[in-house]
């Protein structure tokens, strides 16, 4: 006798198998919503100061992991630094006394990421709050600045001294014969006052005072020169 068929389906359809979530998926889920406030459930806007090294793969980050980079710092609570630089140390005592800003060094990004939750003041900032005792790192010059004032200071050249010029001598004109003696300069002789349109004629008194001064002979007559021998010889044959 055949057995009798039951209208139950003897087939069973399995289950599908579901995948496994492996760790890092998970906590690749998890870290979607990491950067996000945690009581609005809003992107966490987080400001990035210019002078930070790693701005650009941080901000890659922040995106990634739910967050938002805020362009200013005066609408954003967390504001991270690089506090071995002097900007750094500038906006955090700009910052530190003021209510609902904190500021923090920019590896707080990647602790977070690291642990997988936000670090906030109840786990201490993860050691990353920025308390303005940090040393700012030494400024190295760079050589094309620096380098032409280095070696312009370490070569000095010594200063020049001026000649002065040599003064020149004017030759001594030697005359040639030692007897010839150089031409002096004569005093001019200035001649005396002529009144115009009166010609200088000597004096009647003049020209007797020259007649009484020449030898008279004994007839009152004065005598010239050449003369005084006959007149005597003529008065000795009168006598």
């Amino acid at each position: 006798m055949a057995p009798a068929r039951s209208n139950r389906r003897t087939h069973q359809e399995q289950p599908g198998i579901q995948p496994r979530n492996t760790p890092s998926d998970a906590n690749a889920a998890n870290n979607a919503d990491l950067f996000l406030e945690p009581m609005m459930g809003t992107p966490l806007t987080v400001y990035i100061e210019k002078d930070v090294e790693e701005k650009e793969s941080l901000v890659e980050l922040i995106a990634k992991h739910g967050g938002a980079v805020s362009p200013g710092y005066s609408g954003t609570p967390y504001i991270l630094v690089d506090p071995h630089k002097e900007s750094g140390q500038n906006l955090y005592r700009q910052y530190a006394g003021k209510k609902g800003k904190v500021v923090l060094h920019y590896r707080w990004i990647h602790e977070c990421i690291r642990v997988g939750a936000l670090q906030t003041f109840q786990n201490n900032w993860a050691g990353c709050k920025v308390t303005g005792t940090e040393k700012p790192n030494p400024t190295t010059p760079s050589p094309s600045q620096d380098g032409p004032a280095c070696a312009t200071q370490s070569t000095q050249v010594p200063p020049v001294q001026s000649i002065p010029p040599h003064p020149q001598t004017v030759p001594s004109v030697v005359s040639p014969d030692p007897l010839v003696h150089p031409p002096q300069q004569s005093s001019h002789l200035q001649p005396l006052p002529l009144s115009p349109g009166k010609p200088q004629m000597l004096s009647h008194r003049n020209t007797l005072t020259s007649h009484h001064n020449l030898p008279q002979c004994s007839l009152g007559h004065p005598i010239r020169t050449g003369m005084a021998r006959g007149c005597l010889v003529s008065i000795s044959h009168l006598r």
